[in-house]
């Protein structure tokens, strides 16, 4: 609603602004929602190496590019703060804290996502390295010594994101569907 109202007006931000306040708020817009969309894609997408690439965009390229972005609004935002002559509409000021504490909040919702992540890659792992005859007992993953990149091909990452994303959504520990993935990924090797 901003973009379409406030923020076109000659008198949202006075001129003795910086004028790189606009394209800040764009692009952080833009990059806020970019990162929620490939996430919920995520989980929509039946191609491994699909997955795998988006994956690899959201947490190498989006999100770090999301800290950067919101590091120079500190910036942009502190600079206009000392600037006397520079004035903005209250709903200018709104939006911009809102992008600021936003990202902030939803890096660390992504950040956690990784970690959950990380924790089901080792899972999934540990179900591939284990010998037959043992996959009947008890999966017990805190206690195993498994590395989740040295000794990884691509395929791995691949397969193991998808596991990942599919025990996010639908998965549950030790059920039946668990098992017959696991089955399914084990006899496709």
């Amino acid at each position: 609603m901003f973009f379409l109202t406030d923020f076109r007006s000659e008198n949202c931000y006075s001129a003795a602004c910086p004028k790189v306040i606009r394209l800040w708020l764009l692009l952080t817009f833009f990059a806020f929602y970019l990162l929620q969309g490939l996430t919920y894609g995520l989980f929509k997408i039946r191609s491994r190496k699909t997955a795998f690439a988006v994956f690899m965009t959201n947490s190498a390229v989006v999100l770090p590019g999301l800290l950067v972005l919101n590091i120079w609004g500190n910036m942009i935002i502190e600079d206009m703060d000392k600037q006397i002559e520079c004035s903005y509409s209250g709903f200018a000021q709104s939006m911009q804290m809102i992008y600021l504490i936003s990202t902030y909040c939803i890096v660390f919702v992504y950040i956690i996502f990784l970690l959950t992540i990380k924790e089901t890659l080792k899972r999934y792992y540990a179900f591939m390295d284990r010998p037959a005859h043992q996959m009947n007992q008890r999966l017990d993953v805190p206690s195993m010594r498994i590395n989740l990149v040295a000794g990884r091909s691509l395929r791995d990452w691949q397969d193991g994101i998808f596991y990942s994303l599919y025990f996010l959504s639908r998965g549950r520990i030790g059920s039946a569907a668990e098992r017959e993935y696991i089955d399914a990924e084990r006899a496709a090797r």
